[in-house]
C-alpha cells in the first residue's frame, strides 16, 4: 500500500469522524433537546413560581412563595406543606402535553373543559400571570386528563 492511499483513507477516515461528531453527538441532541422544551405547557422555572392557583368549582386553592416559604392563603390561611408545594411546582414547571387534539375543536364538553373541572393558574415572582391551565375529563383509559 503506498503512503498516498494511505493518507487518502485515513482523510476520509477523518472527515467520517467530524460527521459523526458533528451531527450525531452535537446536533440530533440539541434538536431533540428543543423538541421537548417546545412540547412544555409553562414556560418557566420551578424557582420562578411565587403563586399556584387552583379554581374547583367548590372553591378555589392559592398557595403563595414568600421568602423562600410556601402558604395557603385560600381556602384557609396556613403554612404551606413545602415538599408537596416545591413537588408540585417542579412538576408543574416540567409538564409537556402529549399531544393536541385540535387547534380550534367546535365543542369542548365531551373533553369536561365547558366548564373546566380545574383551572390551574401560575404566577412568576414579577408578578406576571403565566398560561392558564383549563383540566377537563379523563380520557378513556383513565391515563391522562384534557388539559
Amino acid at each position: 500500500m503506498s503512503w498516498r492511499l494511505t493518507a487518502i483513507l485515513a482523510l476520509i477516515l477523518a472527515l467520517l469522524a467530524g460527521y459523526y461528531a458533528y451531527f450525531e453527538m452535537m446536533l440530533f441532541p440539541q434538536r431533540e433537546k428543543e423538541k421537548e422544551e417546545a412540547k412544555k405547557i409553562f414556560v418557566l422555572k420551578a424557582d420562578e413560581i411565587s403563586q399556584i392557583t387552583l379554581q374547583r368549582q367548590d372553591g378555589e386553592i392559592v398557595c403563595i412563595r414568600d421568602n423562600g416559604k410556601w402558604k395557603m392563603l385560600k381556602p384557609v390561611l396556613t403554612r404551606g406543606d413545602e415538599a408537596a408545594l416545591e413537588g408540585m411546582a417542579g412538576a408543574l414547571a416540567e409538564a409537556k402535553y402529549e399531544k393536541k387534539l385540535e387547534e380550534a375543536p367546535v365543542d369542548w364538553k365531551p373533553f369536561g373543559l365547558e366548564p373546566a373541572t380545574v383551572e390551574l393558574r401560575l404566577t412568576k415572582k414579577d408578578g406576571t400571570a403565566s398560561k392558564k391551565l383549563a383540566l377537563g375529563g379523563k380520557s378513556p383509559t383513565d391515563a391522562y386528563v384534557y388539559g
